[in-house]
């Protein structure tokens, strides 16, 4: 009987519940839940704090995730070398490269100063050029590795759908049914997208004043001046998993807006699928991963005019067949079976 494959993902999440990292759920669980699928792997997902000398020996492979750049990993990392393992270093982000280090949102919003936001995109940097072997997640953030590590093997294997995420959705709407309201829903995890959702704000007081459509943002962003005193706005702080899930069900449209940075230009178009497989028409600034979905009918403004005219195009009413026939071409083109081989040749 042919063993089976050992692969373990190395997390470097801060949070001590990994999956609710959806950095980690996507480049970790996702990736471990589909090799698992073809039966003839074992995956597991750990933190980087977890991983020691004693675990390298039990796993054939080893992908770390935005890899830690401290010593102790480090020399972790070349003990896995030194035994002739798989290593694999994987990022979703871009977190290296110094030059642009004063660009980034940690600094931006005032969470490190100058010089050690510098001193981590330096380590991040020596890091990522320990890798023979890299994935990424988007085409720019390929090209961007690339010019520090031209000796590695770097490959694109987009973020997708998992089961997990297919069947959660399903649940809502059995529940709930998928019967959306005249809503635009904007969803952020964290407060750095300040920035972003003001690129739209003039923009949705007036689709909301022409149309009577409700507003719902969810996530620790200000809210721009426009909206302040908006009553057709409602507010929710974070929610789990599921409960966002809900929130998603009521929404026709989700909007995506980010300034222009070479941060987003290397960003995820996860916001797409997550939103369309819940039937939500998405209207979203066209980095290049959501690119990939204009023929799915992802509208891609770049102008506040395109912007109003796309929102108020996107709350048209779709009937129940409709949905289903859209969710069915997401779920087509984004369940990650396209690249499934293509991943499993390069981590074996």
């Amino acid at each position: 009987m042919r063993q089976k494959k050992r692969v373990l993902y190395v997390s470097s999440s801060a949070n001590p519940r990994i999956f609710r990292d959806p950095a980690a759920r996507y480049r970790c669980y996702h990736f471990a839940e589909r090799l698992s699928e073809k039966g003839n792997t074992y995956c597991s997902v750990i933190s980087h704090k977890d991983f020691n000398e004693s675990m390298i020996s039990c796993f054939d492979t080893f992908v770390f995730h935005k890899p830690a750049s401290n010593p102790e990993m480090m020399n972790l990392i070349l003990s896995v070398k030194n035994k002739k393992k798989k290593l694999i270093a994987d990022y979703d982000d871009l977190i290296f490269n110094p030059a642009y280090a004063l660009e980034s949102s940690i600094y931006k919003n005032n969470r490190i100063d100058e010089r050690d936001v510098t001193l981590l995109f330096e380590r991040n940097t020596e890091m990522l050029m320990c890798f023979d072997q890299i994935s990424v997640s988007t085409e720019p953030l390929c090209r961007e590795a690339k010019k520090l590590a031209p000796h590695a093997n770097i490959k694109v294997f987009h973020n997708f759908l998992s089961q997990f995420y297919v069947e959660a959705a399903d649940i809502i709407r059995a529940r709930f049914g998928n019967k959306k309201e005249k809503m635009v829903g904007y969803f952020s995890g964290t407060k750095s997208h300040d920035k972003d959702i003001e690129i739209v704000g003039n923009v949705l007081n007036e689709v909301v004043k022409e149309t009577g459509a409700k507003l719902l943002c969810m996530g620790p962003v200000e809210i721009p001046v426009p909206l302040q005193h908006n009553k057709f706005l409602e507010i929710v702080p974070v929610k789990g998993y599921r409960t966002m899930l809900y929130y998603l069900n009521l929404c026709a449209t989700v909007i995506a807006p980010l300034e222009f940075s070479i941060f987003n230009e290397c960003k995820s178009g996860l916001k797409f699928f997550e939103s369309a497989y819940m039937g939500c028409n998405v209207v979203a600034t066209p980095i290049p991963d959501i690119e990939r979905f204009r023929s799915l009918g992802a509208y891609l403004p770049t102008s506040d005019v395109e912007w109003k005219e796309n929102i108020i195009q996107s709350l048209a009413y779709k009937d129940k067949e409709a949905l289903e026939h859209y969710k069915q071409e997401v779920l087509a083109a984004c369940s990650g079976q396209v690249e499934l081989q293509e991943y499993l040749d390069f981590i074996n």
